[in-house]
């Protein structure tokens, strides 16, 4: 007969033990909101896994999902040194 300690231990599916999460753990590894990690799956063309009505996502498509997403480097604008006011001039 299992004991009581058997139903307190965490099933480990195998998407989870491949490296999958769900969208809430997803969105913590990413650093973003679930909700726009889901609207991105559902709208927005990011690459995720669909089984019946559950959304997975795995490490690949994280990764992918950030890179998507990163902004490269640009180079720093030059800044115009202030020189003070403009003296005024009288119209003749």
């Amino acid at each position: 007969m299992p004991s009581v300690e058997d139903h307190a231990t965490p099933i480990v599916t195998t998407m989870e033990r491949d490296g999958f999460m769900r969208p809430k753990e997803a969105a913590q590894d990413i650093g973003c909101g679930e909700r726009w990690l889901k609207d991105g799956a559902n709208q927005r063309g990011f690459p995720h896994t669909r089984l019946g009505k559950f959304l997975w996502f795995s490490p690949e498509d994280r990764v992918q999902i950030r890179d998507m997403h990163r902004v490269p480097a640009q180079p720093a604008k030059m800044r115009r040194r202030k020189t003070g006011p403009k003296p005024l001039t009288r119209a003749a």
